[in-house]
């Protein structure tokens, strides 16, 4: 059997870019190990957001890969909205755990993103669908991207770079003027403390 790795919480927060634009994930601080198709048992309270949780990892506690697909078709949901808040428009935004349980068991998912195609909004749907076991695994997505992206038009794959070029080009200017407001810093100079209100 082979052997796989349950991340647990993974959202956008927990994805990153490095400087030459290789996506990573990180914090792998709840991540478990088990093997295929094995369900782990969760014992203990954490702080993933709930919008990015499967719903059998609610009261079952249960978590395997295809959880964890379930939390990729949240992402890509975030990605694809540039960055809307999950369920925001489902349920106006302030859901109780039980509401938000509630809607996705009685069938209610996300909605399809501004800059999302159907194409894709076809396979990003299969991320939630309610048997665990039904849901494609990360492999299944790999293939798909990599093959949709052999069939985009050349022009949309240049916009897409052209925004991800200007997104790496604001980040660096806010690490630039981090690093510049630091080195002014004067550690010297005594401050007073502000009231307590």
């Amino acid at each position: 059997m082979i052997s796989q790795l349950y991340h647990r919480q993974l959202s956008l927060q927990n994805v990153f870019i490095t400087k030459n634009k290789t996506i990573r994930i990180g914090n792998f601080s709840l991540a478990r190990t088990g093997q295929n198709d094995q369900v782990y048992k969760g014992v203990t309270a954490w702080e993933m957001s709930m919008t990015h949780r499967a719903p059998e990892t609610f009261d079952e506690k249960n978590y395997t890969d295809r959880s964890d697909v379930w939390s990729l078709g949240v992402c890509y949901y975030e990605l694809f909205s540039l960055g809307n808040t999950p369920y925001e428009k489902e349920v106006n935004g302030n859901m109780t755990e039980k509401e938000y349980l509630d809607f996705v068991r009685s069938g209610g998912r996300l909605e399809k993103p501004e800059y999302c195609g159907s194409e894709i909004y076809a396979q990003v749907k299969k991320c939630w669908l309610s048997e665990p076991f039904s849901r494609p695994t990360f492999g299944h997505y790999v293939e798909f991207f990599e093959d949709h992206s052999k069939k985009m038009d050349a022009q949309i794959f240049k916009q897409m770079n052209a925004k991800l070029e200007e997104a790496y080009n604001y980040q660096q200017s806010l690490e630039d003027s981090i690093g510049r407001s630091s080195e002014n810093d004067n550690f010297d100079v005594e401050y007073n403390a502000l009231p307590v209100l």
